[in-house]
C-alpha cells in the first residue's frame, strides 16, 4: 500500500514495526504476530502528497548548498559522465572533489 504522509502516525508507524500491519491486532498474546528477525515491511510513501501538503511545501531546493554548488557557475562538472545514473554520495563526492 502506498500511504500519503498524513497517514502515518505513531500508531501506525508503531504498529508497521512491530506487526507488519498499520493496525494492532486484536489479540496481542497470539504468537502469530511475532515476525522473525529477518522480515521487514517496506513502507511506501506517497511523496507528492509530503511535497505538496505540510511540511514538505517548505521545502526549496534553492536553500540546500549542495543545489547551489551544483548550479554554481564556478563548479567543475567534467568529472560527470552522460548517461551514468549517480547515487547521491557519488555526486556529493564528485563536487566536493571537483
Amino acid at each position: 500500500m502506498v500511504y500519503n504522509w498524513t497517514q502515518l502516525g505513531i500508531k501506525e508507524i508503531t504498529n508497521l514495526y512491530l506487526y507488519g500491519t498499520s493496525t494492532t491486532p486484536s489479540d496481542l498474546t497470539d504468537e502469530a504476530i511475532i515476525r522473525s528477525t529477518s522480515q521487514t515491511t517496506p513502507i511506501d510513501v506517497y511523496t507528492g502528497s509530503f511535497m505538496t501538503t505540510d511540511p514538505g511545501r517548505f521545502a526549496l531546493g534553492a536553500q540546500s548548498a549542495l543545489i547551489q554548488t551544483f548550479f554554481s557557475s564556478g563548479t567543475d562538472l567534467s568529472w560527470m559522465q552522460p548517461g551514468i545514473n549517480y547515487t547521491k554520495n557519488q555526486f556529493i563526492n564528485g563536487l566536493v572533489s571537483a
